[in-house]
């Protein structure tokens, strides 16, 4: 009976334990499908991920052989690629990745493996999409025997942002280059006057590299001498504290080597976006050799300036001189007209006289002897008369007044008539202009001794031609007077406007060889000129010319 009970009893305990092993196992087993169920969760949510992530994932299987072979890769991969997902599943990254990026990406799948460790890189490559930066990393899977067995990668496209980074980057080597391309020093400074950077030019005149050895320091850690420190930064006080630049500050400076030199500078404050004053801009250049220019300009003034005054004094002089010449000049001439001409006329009057009362009782050569008195003393009235032309024309002052110039013309040949008359000169005038603004007295004395050379050498012609004619110039007027007389050897042109210089003797035409020259010094007084073209036998043609004057 003991034993049935004892036998009960281990029944009830067994079956009590059983039941709760039944239980444990129930809730084992509910843990299980719990466990299983966020595990499939999970992994609903990786392949989510992996399958939707902007990312590149692959996976890869490592080999014993050494070889790295694509177990999955995600649609960012096969996007940015251009391939599919069969097109890569089990090939090989030999394969499918080409050189030269190939022997650097195995080396760094190699690298993690060794140091079981995440590799991260950056690398840049072309795909069908375009090109990509990106930052790779690559991590190692290890089993539980210490084998890496698959590696599982990513890669994250950072070309935009490289992008973004490279725009500032890429303004601010624009800005640099664009600064150092400056001739002129340029430099700033913060609010502390601590320089900040500078220009090619800049650094330079400092005698430095990089702005790296000047960035961070003042003007008193530069060759300045203090005075020099104190000045510069006394200048950027004053634009940063008024706001308002300063220009054209002309100040000395030492240059990199030790010697003195000379800076032109402007300073500008520097403002935020807020318009708040952060520091100063600079610019300077050195003048040095215009100051030495300007002073030896200056010098050089001061020693003209001497020089002009002594040669004032001399033109003063001169002038006195000059003034006492005409002075004797106009005596001369005065003497000539009274002192010589007398006589002239009692001799020519002594002859007259002798041929009215005596000529019927003189002989025939007592005759010829008077008419050659007669002949000559009128040849030397003539010829002084000349003389006198000419040297009044240093003493005159030229008077401009608007000249009839064929009216002018006309009185000349009137004057004339008899002369033209007897020798049966055809005369032709041709003027396109009336009147001309010039000195009326000096253009009829050269007007009137070109005409009766005219008249005088075509005498012999038949019939004598001479032709008058004018052109108006851009600047001037021309008037040409052309005969068909007995003309002249061209290598004389110089010698006929030389004063009582002749090209015939006197027996075969009569003159003092004074006209040619009056008419050449009255046209230059004018401004004027005059010169001419010929050949013997073929007539002479005489050109006037003269500048245009403002009214």
């Amino acid at each position: 009976m003991q034993d049935d009970r004892t036998t009960r009893a281990q029944l009830v305990s067994e079956l009590a334990e059983l039941r709760q092993r039944v239980a444990e196992l129930e809730a084992a087993e509910a843990e299980r499908k719990r466990t299983e169920e966020a595990l499939r969760e999970s992994e609903q949510r990786l392949a989510s991920i992996y399958n939707t992530v902007g990312d590149v994932i692959f996976h890869l299987a490592v080999e014993p052989a050494g070889q790295f072979r694509f177990v999955s890769v995600n649609p960012a991969f096969l996007k940015i690629t251009g391939l599919s997902q069969e097109m890569v599943t089990g090939r090989t990254v030999n394969e499918i990745i080409p050189e030269p990026s190939l022997t650097m990406v195995l080396d760094k799948y190699r690298q993690a493996i060794e140091e079981n460790t995440i590799v991260r890189w950056k690398e840049m490559s072309d795909y069908p999409t375009g090109r990509l930066t990106g930052e790779v990393s690559i991590a190692p899977v290890f089993n539980d025997k210490g084998t890496c067995t698959h590696l599982v990668g990513s890669v994250h496209d950072i070309t935009e942002r490289k992008r973004a980074e490279a725009k500032p980057r890429d303004s601010r080597n624009m800005l640099q280059t664009v600064l150092d391309s400056i001739p002129s020093a340029v430099f700033w400074k913060d609010r502390d006057s601590i320089y900040l950077g500078g220009n090619r030019t800049w650094l330079e005149a400092l005698g430095l590299k990089s702005s790296e050895e000047v960035v961070g320091k003042s003007d008193y850690d530069l060759p300045w001498e203090k005075k020099q420190a104190d000045s510069f930064r006394e200048y950027d006080r004053r634009v940063m504290e008024s706001g308002i630049p300063e220009y054209d500050i002309i100040e000395p400076y030492l240059r990199a080597d030790g010697t003195p030199a000379w800076a032109k500078t402007n300073k500008v404050p520097l403002r935020d976006t807020e318009g708040n004053v952060v520091g100063v801009l600079g610019t300077y250049d050195d003048i040095t050799e215009r100051k030495h220019a300007e002073d030896e300009i200056r010098k050089l003034n001061a020693e003209l300036e001497q020089r002009v005054a002594a040669r004032t004094a001399e033109l003063a002089t001169a002038n006195e001189t000059l003034r006492a010449k005409n002075e004797e000049l106009q005596a001369f001439a005065y003497t000539v007209s009274h002192d010589l001409k007398a006589p002239l006329r009692g001799i020519a009057g002594y002859a007259q006289e002798l041929d009215r009362r005596h000529g019927e009782g003189l002989g025939e050569r007592a005759l010829f002897c008077i008419d050659q008195i007669m002949t000559a003393t009128r040849n030397l009235d003539n010829l002084i008369e000349d003389l006198l032309r000419y040297s009044r024309l240093d003493t005159a002052t030229p008077t401009w007044a608007e000249v009839n110039v064929s009216a002018l013309i006309g009185a000349i040949l009137r004057d004339r008539n008899r002369v033209i008359a007897e020798q049966g000169i055809q005369i032709s005038v041709e003027l396109p202009f009336e009147t001309l603004r010039g000195w009326e007295q000096g253009l009829t004395q050269a007007l009137a001794n070109v005409i009766d050379n005219a008249i005088k050498y075509s005498r012999d012609a038949r019939p004598p031609r001479i032709h008058i004619q004018g052109e108006e110039l851009a600047n001037g007027y021309r008037i040409v007077v052309s005969d068909n007389g007995i003309g002249f050897d061209i290598k004389y042109h110089d010698r006929i406007f030389g004063l009582f210089n002749r090209l015939v003797r006197q027996e075969e035409f009569e003159g003092t060889g004074a006209g040619l020259a009056i008419a050449k010094k009255s046209l230059e007084k004018q401004g004027g000129k005059i010169w001419a073209e010929s050949q013997p036998g073929a007539g002479a043609t005489f050109f006037i010319e003269l500048p245009k004057q403002e009214r």
